[in-house]
């Protein structure tokens, strides 16, 4: 496998993330929504369907046969619950990301430990419209396997990305699954060094390729860096790539830009910062960084989700320490094509809130996470939508 070192050290030249320019005014939110019992239930994922309903997946602890179950949640366009599924056995189960088919159906991909071979599974699920099931699958070995995202691919099959520690060179390692439109397991790879490896996120690239975006602890600084894997249909590896500082950096979510490009998001604790900060950069089809950027306060804030928005700029959600005394609040940054700060948001109550995915609308955010502030019981899916300024 051929590695090109991207990493970088100090002094470095960030974009900068200071509002040069008007700040434009902020609409209140549309809606903000939870849902869920009296135990623990956490929102993973959205997807707005096209016909306005919207699709919320995660777990819950608070209904279904085991431990946690795959909880998934139909509203409507203003975020009015239709109908509510859970899927699982007896033990933990659940969701991780959600993604509409070629064929109108929904794909759900996350973790079981009720199925499979080993402690933990990667799960896959098949759901229609209405909720019913019409498929599940388990992709593992005799260790530990999580599910973290998924796509379709342009050949009308899907790929899955997440972590193994049952095969591999390594303590933990990126793992890729592959299967056909019924879930048939077409091939499985793994990627990564004698140490930890892990896929967070993938995106279909150019001719049928796939790029992965992993975090690693065997390549590039002394601490955890970002790692990005060209790989063809059949999984090769085509080329790599690393990003990072002299501290930890997280890797979240990639997304091909209209461009041909490359957008990358999660946080970093380099550049100076005591505490991590949201971070995003993006690249161009052969690694190189067009431009890079960091956004938040003095204190922890965590990019767990973005991606290019309608207008060309990019959105990015997570969480964030640094805009409210002892809470953990959701927080929204929205910059222009060049990474620079457009407008920025943090929500929360009186308590903990996280946004942990973002998804568009003609007209507003939709962000999906947790929160304890208005919670009927420990943490409750939390929904809300921002409108556009």
């Amino acid at each position: 496998m051929k590695y090109s070192f991207l990493f970088f050290l100090f002094p470095i030249v960030l974009v900068s993330c200071k509002k040069d320019s008007p700040i434009p005014e902020l609409k209140p939110s549309e809606f903000q929504k939870n849902y869920g019992g009296a135990n623990e239930d956490l929102g993973k994922a959205v997807l707005e369907y096209p016909n306005g309903d919207l699709y919320i997946a995660g777990s819950t602890k608070s209904f279904g046969a085991g431990g946690k179950d795959v909880y998934i949640i139909k509203t409507d366009n203003r975020g009015n619950k239709i109908w509510t599924k859970t899927i699982g056995g007896a033990a933990d189960d659940e969701a991780m990301e959600i993604i509409r088919s070629s064929d109108g159906g929904l794909i759900i991909v996350g973790n079981t430990s009720s199925y499979g071979a080993g402690g933990s599974d990667i799960f896959l699920v098949k759901i229609d419209t209405t909720g019913a099931l019409l498929w599940q699958k388990y992709f593992g070995g005799p260790g530990n396997e999580l599910g973290e995202d998924i796509l379709q691919t342009p050949d009308g099959n899907f790929m899955i990305t997440g972590v193994t520690n049952s095969s591999g060179s390594g303590l933990r390692d990126v793992y890729v699954v592959k299967v056909n439109a019924s879930g048939t397991l077409l091939w499985s790879k793994t990627f990564g060094g004698p140490a930890d490896d892990g896929g967070s996120s993938l995106c279909n690239a150019d001719s049928g390729n796939v790029m992965l975006f992993n975090y690693t602890d065997n390549y590039g600084a002394l601490n955890r860096d970002m790692y990005v894997i060209k790989i063809n249909g059949i999984g090769d590896s085509l080329n790599s790539w690393l990003y990072g500082g002299a501290e930890y950096e997280e890797a979240q979510s990639i997304e091909r830009t209209a461009d041909g490009n490359y957008i990358l998001f999660g946080h970093t604790a380099s550049f100076g910062h005591i505490e991590h900060n949201m971070y995003g950069l993006k690249i161009s089809g052969n690694g190189t960084i067009l431009w890079q950027n960091d956004y938040g306060g003095a204190i922890h804030d965590g990019g767990e989700h973005g991606k290019q928005s309608n207008d060309g700029g990019y959105i990015l959600a997570g969480r964030s320490f640094s805009f409210d005394a002892g809470f953990e609040q959701m927080y929204v940054v929205k910059t222009d094509e060049g990474g620079v700060t457009q407008w920025e948001k943090n929500i929360g109550g009186i308590n903990d809130d996280a946004a942990y995915n973002i998804a568009e609308t003609n007209d507003a955010y939709l962000l999906i996470g947790n929160t304890k502030s208005i919670s009927n019981g420990n943490n409750d899916v939390f929904l809300v939508k921002i409108l556009k300024p």
